[in-house]
């Protein structure tokens, strides 16, 4: 069953704080793996492919990168890219720069 707004007064983040969001919800996703490596990179990756989540990012904490996997067609990411250094910006919020180092030391 899906829930909606009971409300106008309901911001998203109001509904978010009680439910988990949906896929179409959810324009780019970031995971950090300390231990989870292989989970992430092998069990979330195909599953959020297959929900159409436009961008995941992982931030491999114990090989200091970051992997950007973008547009996801037959229940994988067509394109990844790993990056060690550098700022990196979402393709939903094109305004929006990330630091890589401050991804990795937080």
């Amino acid at each position: 069953m899906r829930f909606t707004c009971r409300s106008w007064r309901e911001s998203p983040a109001e509904v978010h704080a009680i439910l988990h969001p949906y896929p179409e919800d959810i324009f780019w996703l970031i995971e950090y793996a300390n231990t989870s490596w292989g989970k992430d990179s092998e069990v979330k990756r195909p599953t959020y492919a297959q929900a159409g989540i436009p961008e995941y990012w992982i931030v491999n904490l114990k090989q200091r990168n970051v992997t950007i996997l973008q547009q996801p067609e037959a229940g994988d990411y067509q394109q990844a890219t790993l990056l060690a250094t550098g700022t990196l910006t979402p393709q939903a919020f094109p305004e929006v720069q990330v630091s890589v180092q401050r991804l990795i030391e937080g």
